[in-house]
């Protein structure tokens, strides 16, 4: 208790421009008023570090610590009891209206607290631990959330549904999901694995390897990662390396770069098949990079650009 109050203290002597003197006292109310509400215990919950959490029923006030976190609380019909999410979280539209809470390896621990949060959902991809054990130290009700792989991120949705007291709306939602990848699956089941080259950062050159979160979209889209078995999961390559490994298809990570920009080194390099057969694509990263709802449609985007000839039938065909 006295770490919490210590931070809180900490934040009302930043904020205290804002704050007139005779104000400030409001923002030191007891602890266990301000920062762990009045919801009753709802039950245990294992997060993804293996802890035993206990969290209240049904939490009014939710703060999302990543943009994926974010879009599933959105998709499940948690939107409204979210008060606080990243500077990243940009979607849905009304996620760009809730406060800010700082950034997404870096969020800013007054601010959380000011949040006055029944629960903290935090993720294993992309939260810095040392700010999520801070939190947790500090007494919040904090649960981690961890997907591995495209076919764990449904089950991870209604985690989060039980979680956020809204288990029908996350059923609902990862059927959703369940229901696309199959279709995907049956789609590209017994076709040729396309040699693919995925380009996640372009200065310097990035790709991705066993491990990666991308490598299992690829493999579920029907390619074949040509850089798979590297030792690390986002191995620096080099334009000789791409070019030796002659992938038949080149998807290309936009990160906010501009797709044409992107492309055009590749220009030089006709030996490689997918350049010579223009076969260069540029990926939107929020789909394919998030693993929450949309990241089907960034597979699906995949399965098209790998295997187009498998989606030009009707579906269930």
């Amino acid at each position: 208790m006295k770490s919490i109050r210590a931070a809180l203290r900490r934040f009302v002597r930043r904020s205290s421009p804002f704050f007139p003197g005779r104000f400030r006292h409001i923002l030191l109310l007891p602890v266990s008023f301000l920062v762990l509400g009045v919801h009753a215990h709802a039950g245990t919950f294992t997060d993804a570090l293996g802890r035993k959490v206990d969290l209240p029923d049904s939490p009014r006030r939710i703060v999302s610590l990543a943009p994926h976190l974010t879009e599933i609380l959105f998709a499940i019909g948690a939107g409204d009891s979210v008060v606080g999410v990243t500077s990243f979280c940009d979607y849905p539209e009304a996620a760009r209206r809730v406060p800010r809470i700082g950034g997404f390896s870096d969020p800013s621990i007054e601010l959380v607290l000011a949040a006055r949060p029944d629960v903290v959902i935090a993720t294993l991809v992309g939260n810095r631990r040392e700010s999520v054990e801070e939190l947790i130290r500090l007494g919040l009700p904090v649960y981690v959330s961890g997907a591995e792989a495209i076919g764990e991120i449904p089950r991870e949705v209604r985690r989060i549904g039980a979680v956020a007291g809204r288990a029908e709306g996350a059923e609902s939602a990862a059927r959703r999901m369940e229901g696309a990848l199959a279709e995907i699956a049956r789609r590209t089941a017994g076709r040729r694995r396309v040699a693919v080259y995925y380009q996640l950062w372009d200065q310097p050159l990035m790709t991705v390897s066993d491990g990666s979160f991308i490598h299992d979209a690829i493999r579920l889209a029907g390619g074949r990662n040509v850089f798979a078995g590297l030792s690390v999961a986002n191995p620096r390559v080099s334009l000789e390396a791409v070019a030796a490994a002659k992938p038949e298809v080149m998807i290309l990570s936009g990160m906010g770069k501009e797709g044409a920009g992107l492309a055009s080194r590749w220009s030089r390099f006709a030996m490689i098949p997918a350049v010579a057969g223009g076969r260069i694509h540029i990926m939107n990263s929020d789909l394919l990079h998030r693993p929450g709802p949309r990241v089907i449609e960034g597979v699906e985007q995949l399965s098209r650009w790998i295997h187009p000839d498998a989606f030009s039938e009707r579906p269930g065909r």
